[in-house]
């Protein structure tokens, strides 16, 4: 998730209830949603989909997906990329079972615009995402605004508005009654996203169901 995000939250959590302990974890959607449901956890900041309907999701937030690549890459040159450019080089996805949801969705949004994706390098943290493309195995859609390497850069890719969607997800039953609190709070103080007129973005985290979030 958004390491801006989930400090936020934290920063929000301790001016409110300073006497209240946390205990911070991080995991990929799968464990997270596992660990919210049997209790363990209370409340998460995850990337949708999620499909567990006995918990609450609560989107706070939509990123442009953007390609990443090395800063001297040949299509750095270029303002924007265009949707062959991803079929005409490696690529580069999180494993699918950090969200298997959100990955099959990805590849839909690409097959919709001509790109077909049968073989890629798979990395399983945002650390590891970057240093395959650093190291050459190829292109990266990541969330816009991520830190970057020196070594890399970003572009967008034209004709298209795909998001990675963030929430916070919780139990609908049991959860701790502050947590919805310091939910709509922190979303009251966050900078609200217009797409000024124009069709909203098309997320590459959700499906045709409403689903649930992950870091």
């Amino acid at each position: 998730a958004d390491p801006t995000l989930f400090n936020a939250f934290f920063a929000l959590h301790r001016e409110l209830l300073p006497d209240c302990p946390i205990r911070p974890a991080h995991g990929d959607t799968a464990q997270l949603v596992e660990e919210i449901a049997s209790g363990e956890i209370d409340a998460a900041i995850v990337t949708l989909p999620v499909a567990d309907l006995s918990l609450c999701v609560d989107e706070v937030q939509q990123d442009r997906l953007v390609v990443c690549l090395r800063a001297d890459h040949p299509l750095a040159s270029k303002a924007a990329l265009q949707p062959a450019d991803l079929q005409q080089n490696p690529t580069v996805f999180y494993h699918p079972q950090r969200n298997a949801q959100a990955h099959t969705r990805l590849l839909e949004l690409l097959e919709e615009v001509g790109v077909k994706i049968e073989e890629y390098s798979r990395a399983s943290h945002p650390t590891e995402m970057q240093g395959l493309v650093k190291q050459g195995f190829g292109l990266a859609l990541i969330r816009e605004g991520t830190m970057l390497d020196a070594e890399l850069t970003t572009r967008p890719v034209a004709g298209v508005g795909w998001t990675v969607d963030t929430a916070f997800i919780y139990k609908k039953q049991g959860h701790p009654k502050t947590v919805p609190m310091l939910i709509r709070l922190l979303k009251s103080r966050l900078t609200p996203q217009t797409t000024n007129g124009k069709k909203p973005p098309r997320s590459a985290g959700k499906g045709p169901e409403q689903m649930t979030l992950l870091d």
